[in-house]
C-alpha cells in the first residue's frame, strides 16, 4: 500500500513540475480566458439587459476612454442591434485576450496592433453602418460617469456559471 502510495506521490510531483516548465516556457498560456458567448437572440429580457450592461461597462471603461474617433462612431442605440452586441461581445473579448495578461511575447504585441489597426477599426464601422439607417434617435452613446459600472465576467469557461464583476480600471493598475 506505501508503495503505492509512494508511486502515486512520485508521478504528482512529476507532473507538477513539468506544468511548472510549462509556465516558465510559456508565461502568456495562462494568461485571460474568454466567457461564453451571449446568444443574443435568445436571451430573455433580464438576461439580456444583464449582458448587454456587460458590454456598456467595456464600452465606458475601455472603449470611449480608448479609442477616441472610433468610439465616438458608435450610435446611443447600439444595445438595440444584434449585429453592435455580437461586435461589442467579440471586440470586448478579444481585448479581454490581448491586454488581460502578465506579460507580453512579440506575437501578442503583434496581434494587439492587428487588433487596434485592422479589426477594431472595421468594427466600428460595421457597427456605424448598421445603425445608420435605424428608426432610432439619433447621437454618440450617452455619457456616464467612466468606470462606475462594473464588468462581469472573469473567463470562466463554465457556461452559464454567473460570474464575480470585474473591472478594467479597479487594481491591476488599468486606468
Amino acid at each position: 500500500m506505501l508503495a503505492r502510495l509512494d508511486g502515486q506521490v512520485g508521478d504528482l510531483g512529476a507532473r507538477l513540475q513539468a506544468l511548472e516548465r510549462r509556465r516558465d516556457d510559456q508565461p502568456d498560456a495562462a494568461g485571460y480566458t474568454p466567457i461564453p458567448a451571449p446568444r443574443w437572440w435568445m436571451l430573455p429580457g433580464e438576461d439580456r439587459r444583464e449582458a448587454a450592461e456587460r458590454l456598456a461597462a467595456w464600452v465606458d471603461q475601455v472603449y470611449a476612454r480608448s479609442y477616441g474617433h472610433l468610439a465616438m462612431m458608435l450610435a446611443a442605440c447600439w444595445r438595440e442591434h444584434d449585429l453592435c452586441l455580437f461586435v461589442l461581445d467579440f471586440a470586448s473579448e478579444l481585448h479581454s485576450v490581448l491586454y488581460l495578461r502578465p506579460s507580453r511575447s512579440a506575437r501578442t504585441l503583434a496581434d494587439q496592433a492587428e487588433f487596434s489597426l485592422r479589426i477594431l477599426p472595421a468594427a466600428a464601422e460595421l457597427m456605424r453602418a448598421e445603425t445608420a439607417r435605424c428608426a432610432h434617435p439619433k447621437g454618440q452613446a450617452p455619457g456616464t460617469p467612466l468606470g462606475t459600472r462594473p464588468m462581469t465576467g472573469t473567463g470562466s469557461a463554465v457556461a452559464g456559471r454567473r460570474a464575480p464583476a470585474r473591472s478594467h480600471t479597479a487594481g491591476g493598475g488599468r486606468s
